[in-house]
């Protein structure tokens, strides 16, 4: 990057979605490009209606959603959805309202059912064994070089 947060000249960003050529210093949209807000996305994918990320093994769906709030942060969100909850119909998403707007957050029945699937929490009780081993292991080495 340059001085000013931008790429050096001669260098063309293009974006991971769609490939167009993001705007540069002197475009009409220098955000797309700037260090500080570059996202890697163009205005017109950073701003698209949401679509499907990843699907899983149970049927959960990964959403990205444009920005709630574009001036403040410009990355897209990811939402974790099941096509039959009650909740939020599928979206992953609930929309809390605060003022003078309101904000969108995550479904909560959804993210519970995602986070507490058997095969979710037995692989992370796994994770959970073979670092507290690896703790151990390494415990005992560090005491060993020490004596």
């Amino acid at each position: 990057m340059e001085w000013d947060g931008f790429p050096p000249e001669g260098v063309k960003l293009k974006c991971d979605r769609c490939g167009v050529e993001l705007s540069g210093r002197d475009g009409d949209r220098p955000a797309e490009s700037y260090l500080g807000t570059y996202t890697g996305l163009c205005y017109t994918c950073q701003n698209a209606g949401p679509y499907v990320v990843e699907t899983f093994f149970d049927g959960a769906k990964r959403l990205s959603y444009p920005p709630s709030c574009p001036s403040w942060r410009r990355d897209r969100e990811l939402y974790t959805a099941y096509g039959d909850c009650p909740t939020c119909k599928g979206s992953g998403t609930q929309w809390w309202t605060s003022y003078p707007s309101g904000y969108r957050s995550y479904c909560e029945a959804c993210f519970k059912r995602f986070i507490n699937h058997p095969v979710r929490v037995a692989d992370r009780a796994f994770e959970d064994e073979v670092n507290d081993q690896v703790t151990d292991d390494l415990k005992r080495a560090i005491k060993w070089a020490k004596v």
